[in-house]
Order: C-alpha cells, then sequence, then structure tokens
C-alpha cells in the first residue's frame, strides 16, 4: 500500500507541515479580524459615551440654573445644595468627556470652549450670589427676572450642540467601520472553519478506518452546517429586528411631546409583534399613575396602572407568564387572557433609574384555539431593545416637557410669565379684532407691598403673592388669560366684555382678594388689597403697547385715588 513505509511518513509530514502553516496563516487573519473588530467596538463605545456624558453636561447645566433661580426666588438654601453638586458634576463630567475626545484634535478645540463657558457660566451664577449677599435678594431677583447674563448659557449650548453633532457624525462613520469590521471577522470565522474542516477530512484520509472516520465527520460536518444555518438565521433575524428599531427610533424621536405617542405608538409597534396583541402606558409630567397611550390587537387594558397592578413596575423587572411558568399573570392582563397558560410579558420602561412606563404583551389565541407563540425567544429581545428605546424616549419628552413649562411659567406662582404673555397677547387682540369682538386688559397691583413685605418678611409676601394668585386663577373663567406681570403686578385678559361688565367683574376680584387671607407657620397673616387698572380693545388700543399703557394710567389713578379700587381707562380725547 502506498501509505506505508517512507512514502506514507513523508506523506504525514508534508500533511502536518501543511496544516500547521494554513491553521496558522488562518489564525493570524482571525486574530487580526478579532482585533479589528474590538478596536471598532471601542471607538463607537466612546463616541456614545461622549454624547451621552455631552447630554449629561446639558442636564448639569440646567438643574444649576434651576437651583440657583429657585434659590434667588425663594431664599430657600435647600437650593443650594443641588447647585453646589452640580459644580462638582460638571467638572466630573468634563474630565471624562476629554479623554474620549483626545484622538480629535477639532472637537478637543470645542471641548475647550466648552470648559471655559462652562467656567465663566459658574463664574457669572456665583456673581448674582455676590449681588444677593452685597445688594440683597431683590437685586439679585432683578438680575433672574430680567435673564441676566444668558447669552453665556446660549452659546454654550451652542458649542456642546456642535460637539453633539460632530461626534454623532464620527458614531455614524465609526458604526460604519464596526459593521464593516464584523463582517471581516464573520468572513475569517467562516474561512476559518472551512479550511479546519477540509484539513480535517484530509487527515482522516490516512487513518485506516476511513470509513468510519469519514462518517463521523461527515456527521459532525452536518453539525455544523446546522449550527452555522442556525446562527446565519439568527443573525438575519437581529439585522431585520435592527431595521425595525431604527424605524421605530426614528418615528418615535419625531414626537414633540408625550400627547403625540398616542397617534404614533399602536401604528408603529403592532407590526412588530404579530401574534400578541399589547398594550403602552407612559407616567405623564405630573403624577404617579401609569396612563394608557396605546394598546393594540384587542387588549382590553385599564386607562391607568399604579404599582399594584403590574409585578413588573413593583419590582422592577421583566415578568414573563406561560405553560410551565411559575409566575402567575400580572393583575392587570387577567381578564385578557384567553386561557390561563396564555404566555404573557410585561416590560417596565425605564430610563436613568427612574420606572416610566409598561409594554405588555400577550399572545393571542390562534384558529384553533392555541397560543400563536410563546413570548420568548426573538420576541422578547424585540421587546427589550424596544423597551429601552421607549424608556429613553419617555425620558426625553418629560424633560422637553418640563423645560417648556419652565419656560413659560413663573416659579412662584405658578401663573404665566411675562415672557408668555408676549407671545399670547397680540395674537389674542389680533383674534379679537378679526371677529369683532372686545378683549379687556386689567393689570391688578397689590396696595403697599413693599410695607407688606417689609413688615411679614420676604416669606410672608410671597405667601400673599401665591394666595392672590390663587384666588385670581380661580375666579377667572375658562378662555380668560392671567400672567404674573412682575413683583407685585398682574395682568388679565378678559374675553367678550363691555365696559360696565368688565367694571362688575373686576369689583368681584377686588372685593375677593380683600377676604383672602395667606397663612404662613400655621399663623393667618393679614389680608391685603389691590388696585385695578383695565383697558378694553378696540376702545382705548388696537394693540398691546396702548393697551398696556392705557390700563396702566388707569392703574395710576387708581392709586392716586386712593388705592383699593378699580378704574377704567379713559377714551381717547376725554377730557380729565
Amino acid at each position: 500500500m502506498w501509505f506505508k513505509g517512507g512514502t506514507f511518513r513523508l506523506r504525514s509530514g508534508v500533511a502536518l507541515a501543511v496544516t500547521a502553516v494554513v491553521l496558522l496563516a488562518n489564525g493570524l487573519l482571525f486574530y487580526n479580524s478579532h482585533v479589528r473588530l474590538t478596536a471598532a467596538t471601542r471607538d463607537v463605545a466612546e463616541s456614545v459615551d461622549a454624547r451621552q456624558l455631552l447630554s449629561e453636561m446639558l442636564t448639569v447645566l440646567l438643574r444649576a440654573e434651576s437651583s440657583h433661580r429657585g434659590f434667588i426666588l425663594t431664599d430657600e438654601e435647600s437650593h443650594l445644595e443641588p447647585y453646589n453638586e452640580s459644580l462638582q458634576q460638571a467638572e466630573q463630567l468634563l474630565a471624562r468627556i476629554g479623554p474620549l475626545l483626545q484622538s480629535d484634535a477639532p472637537q478637543m478645540q470645542r471641548l475647550a470652549s466648552v470648559q471655559a463657558l462652562v467656567a465663566e457660566r459658574f463664574q457669572e451664577l456665583s456673581e448674582t450670589l455676590a449681588v444677593r449677599r452685597l445688594e440683597g435678594s431683590e437685586a439679585a431677583r432683578r438680575l433672574v427676572r430680567d435673564n441676566h447674563q444668558l447669552g453665556t448659557l446660549d452659546e454654550l449650548r451652542d458649542v456642546v450642540g456642535e460637539l453633539q453633532s460632530v461626534e454623532g457624525t464620527t458614531l455614524e462613520t465609526r458604526r460604519a467601520d464596526w459593521e464593516e469590521a464584523r463582517f471581516h471577522a464573520f468572513a475569517a470565522f467562516v474561512v476559518f472553519l472551512a479550511v479546519s474542516a477540509a484539513l480535517v477530512v484530509a487527515l482522516f484520509g490516512f487513518m485506516r478506518r476511513e470509513v468510519v472516520d469519514r462518517i463521523a465527520y461527515n456527521r459532525k460536518l452536518k453539525a455544523y452546517a446546522d449550527e452555522l444555518g442556525t446562527n446565519l438565521a439568527e443573525l438575519r433575524t437581529e439585522r431585520n429586528e435592527i431595521a425595525q428599531l431604527a424605524v421605530a427610533s426614528t418615528s418615535l424621536q419625531s414626537c414633540e411631546s408625550l400627547g403625540e405617542l398616542p397617534a404614533v405608538l399602536g401604528p408603529l409597534l403592532e407590526p412588530l409583534f404579530p401574534g400578541h396583541a399589547g398594550a403602552v402606558h407612559g407616567r405623564t409630567v405630573a403624577g404617579d399613575g401609569l396612563w394608557r397611550l396605546a394598546a393594540w390587537g384587542g387588549l382590553d387594558q385599564p386607562e391607568e396602572l399604579v404599582a399594584d397592578d403590574c409585578r413588573a413596575l413593583a419590582h422592577g423587572r421583566v415578568v414573563r407568564h406561560g405553560p410551565g411558568s411559575a409566575e402567575p399573570p400580572c393583575p392587570h392582563l387577567r381578564a385578557a387572557l384567553a386561557r390561563q397558560d396564555t404566555p404573557t410579558l410585561c416590560i417596565p420602561l425605564a430610563a436613568h433609574g427612574e420606572t416610566l412606563g409598561l409594554l405588555s404583551l400577550v399572545a393571542q389565541p390562534s384558529a384553533d384555539g392555541t397560543a400563536a407563540e410563546e413570548t420568548a425567544g426573538s420576541v422578547e429581545r424585540l421587546a427589550a431593545m424596544l423597551g429601552q428605546q421607549l424608556g429613553l424616549t419617555l425620558a426625553s419628552l418629560r424633560i422637553r416637557e418640563v423645560l417648556k413649562e419652565q419656560s413659560i411659567r413663573d416659579p412662584l406662582t405658578g401663573l404665566f410669565n411675562r415672557r408668555y404673555l408676549d407671545v399670547v397677547a397680540p395674537k389674542e387682540v389680533a383674534q379679537a379684532l378679526r371677529a369683532g369682538h372686545e378683549i379687556a386688559l386689567a393689570m391688578v397691583d397689590i396696595d403697599h407691598f413693599k410695607t407688606f413685605n417689609d413688615r411679614h418678611g420676604h416669606q410672608g409676601g410671597d405667601a400673599a403673592l401665591v394666595a392672590v394668585a390663587g384666588f385670581l386663577q380661580a375666579s377667572v373663567r375658562l378662555g380668560d388669560w392671567l400672567f404674573r406681570y412682575g413683583g407685585e403686578e398682574f395682568l388679565l385678559l378678559v374675553q367678550g366684555h363691555d365696559h360696565a361688565a368688565l367694571a362688575q367683574q373686576l369689583e368681584r376680584l377686588r372685593q375677593g382678594v380683600a377676604a383672602v387671607a395667606a397663612r404662613v407657620d400655621g399663623q393667618n397673616l393679614p389680608p391685603v388689597t389691590i388696585s385695578i387698572g383695565a383697558a378694553i380693545c378696540p376702545d382705548h388700543g388696537r394693540d398691546l403697547e396702548h393697551l398696556l399703557a392705557a390700563a396702566d394710567r388707569a392703574l395710576y389713578a387708581a392709586k392716586q385715588g386712593g388705592r383699593d379700587q378699580v378704574r377704567l381707562a379713559e377714551l381717547p380725547g376725554s377730557a380729565g
């Protein structure tokens, strides 16, 4: 036989040498591909971390602004603690961002600008605190109400936005490199497997029990093929899931407020989970309960959920129920189950350590009454990834609505502020003129407020402002507007009143305020009185500027006439 003697040894040696060389070459190829994939993964992670830290930086700066403003306006020392924490957090975040951007010189220059602007902004906030110490709280409040030195913050937002935009472009490039590296690694692995299998076949040819060994090899090869087919199927499934998540992410990011989510979620999520009914609940800006945002597939769910309704909410973990599971179904799903063993899945939607919502899935029965599919495997994996995206979306929209609310509301009284007056009033006046309706503007001033404030302290003055604001808000009609104009002044926009009706309504307000008593530390403060000056469009003016001027003159007349009274502006051209 050819394989006996020296020829066999020679060929065996050659085969072993070739085997060693090929395995080494394939090993080097696979190792290089793995190294490249690892580097690409690290680059993507650095870009993702940099964008996340930049977002946290903006959040820290906004918290510093908010707590600083709260301290200046309320004199509450508790507001200084988050402000001081924000100083330290800003330094720590900047220190963490630097190493992530050190390979990009332009980004490092932008980061240097951010560091300078952050230092400058905190210096400005410190100066406001210094003004409070040297000149008093009122001087500091004037700086805050006048939006003193907000230019630095706006510039800082622009620079951070540019950093995030550039890093987003870099992230897309790095993700493309990562996809290419992953493909190369996979290709190297397949080549490695194929070559290894071929070498095994060749080595088995030198074995005496060639037939037995070939049968064993074929069995192994089939197992490899099945495993590879399974892996390829999983890769296709994951690729499809990633594509679906990308579409879902784009749709969710297009929402500007929580109110837009119900119209988007149902049509978006139902195709992602065929054979399943589902529902999404989310937490609003105010309140502790979760409200139903969407439901599909005929899943009947309550409008509001509390923690006791769902173990996923109560324990902050994924809850699965199905055949062979010891976990009972959540209380809010029991009425929706076709059978007791119908598979269900509840995933809490969380972001930044806070549970903001709940995703519920129930497998729908098929025509023969059996569950279409258990909520496991790819369905659960897709639901988990989608849950992360939904949690971030809910957190982003909540933050956006909180910031919007803070930008138009007076933090002390909760009324709309003067900035929002400049937005609303011109539209209301223009609409009244087009419709031919009358609209009145009334300026309300608390009489002798400085004396009241000096006598009862700033806490008492603030309590009086809140009490008067609360009474006025409760007394105005639906469709009327109430603003805090500044200091102890309020401004009313009243729809559809002639002179007599307006005077009667304002007189009721004046009398009602005189019966309102503010409380401080459980003690009633003396009631305050108000003076009111009003003007009517179009009699006293056809734009906000002229109406304000007319109402201000009427208010001045009320004060000169002894205060605690209502005066309507004189018609243009009238005497005295």
